[in-house]
Order: C-alpha cells, then structure tokens, then sequence
C-alpha cells in the first residue's frame, strides 16, 4: 500500500470516521503472552516473570489498520516468581502485597499511530498504573501488528522508578545486596478474540 494512502487511512481511523470496514472487538489475551520485570542490585541483575495476569483489550480495525479504544490490565502479585523464595517474599514485601494484591493499569486515551515497515505500527498510548496502593499516570509505547485469524501482538518495555509509587527498594544479606531503583516491565502479548458469553 503506497505509504500516502496508509497515512491518510490513519487520519480516517484516528478521526473515527465511520465505515463499513470498520470494526470493533474486545480481545483477551492468549496462554503464550509474557510479562516480566527486570532490574539490578549492587551484586547482580535480577529478573521477575510474571507466570500469569489477565485482561481485555478492545480495538477497532480494518485490515491490518487499528486503534486502541481501552485497555486494561490486573497482575496478581502473587504471580510474579524472581526465581528463589527469599527474593519472592522481598519483592512482596516491597509492593505490599497484604495490603494491596493486584496492580492495575487501565488506558485513559490513544495518543498515537505510527506506520512502520511490514505493516506494523508504533503505538502510544496513556492510562492509569497502580502499584502498592499508588496511582500514576503513564505513556507506554509498543510495537503492534495483525496476524492471520484475527489476532494481534504487541510488545514493549517501560522503565519504572519503585521510589515514585512509594516503595522501598528491597534489600538483603544485611545491606549487602542493594536492588537499584529503576526497574524495566517487558511485554510480548497475542491479543485473541474474546469468547462469547452466549
């Protein structure tokens, strides 16, 4: 598709211009999508995987052209494994899990599209991120694409400060090991339709 009519089709899509090839689904998100954390501490870099979380993603599309209308996200605390138990329990610690189980994010708006090559597209968009009980407002930026049978992928990263939604962070050996405070949350997601509740 020459790169002037892709632009223009974008313009239509972000202005919500109604047609018939237009549509709109809510999807969630497949058993293969991935979640992690990454970070560093004075002695090592670590990694938190997220095993499992859930959510709805609602888009409207033609083609391989879309927009985000809504995302939201819920990741269970305890869901998130560092590898050994004793950094488990920091890390649950550190974000309160008692008191606080789940971090949220839900989209507040879609702030942009952008071609790339192979028919994918730069996405950023804004929401809502709560973490230990502390809500932030955050731009989160992936690559999305559409694959066969009505289905999508994204992936992206967004590097956190723990200290902006009041968290310690962790420590262990008696001070020795000191995590840093930045952390980086990876995603690669399949967005598939969601089921039918009839």
């Amino acid at each position: 598709m020459p790169e002037r009519l892709r632009d223009y089709l974008f313009l239509l899509l972000a202005l919500g211009i109604a047609s018939h090839g237009w549509a709109q689904q809510t999807y969630t998100f497949a058993p293969q999508s991935r979640m992690w954390v990454e970070g560093t501490s004075s002695l090592h870099d670590w990694k938190c995987n997220v095993r499992s979380f859930r959510g709805t993603v609602e888009l409207i599309s033609a083609d391989f052209l879309f927009q985000l209308q809504q995302v939201r996200v819920k990741v269970p605390v305890e869901e998130m494994g560092c590898g050994n138990k004793t950094m488990n329990k920091k890390m649950r610690k550190a974000l309160k899990a008692e008191e606080h189980p789940v971090i949220t994010f839900q989209m507040t708006r879609h702030l942009q599209n952008v071609s790339l090559a192979d028919t994918a597209l730069k996405v950023v968009l804004e929401g809502d991120l709560q973490i230990a009980g502390v809500t932030h407002t955050v731009d989160i930026e992936a690559i999305g694409k559409a694959l066969q049978e009505n289905s999508y992928s994204f992936r992206g990263r967004k590097t956190l400060r723990m200290t902006d939604f009041n968290i310690r962070p962790p420590t262990a050996l008696l001070g020795m090991l000191k995590t840093g405070n930045e952390v980086t949350v990876f995603f690669d997601v399949l967005l598939q339709p969601q089921p039918s509740s009839r």
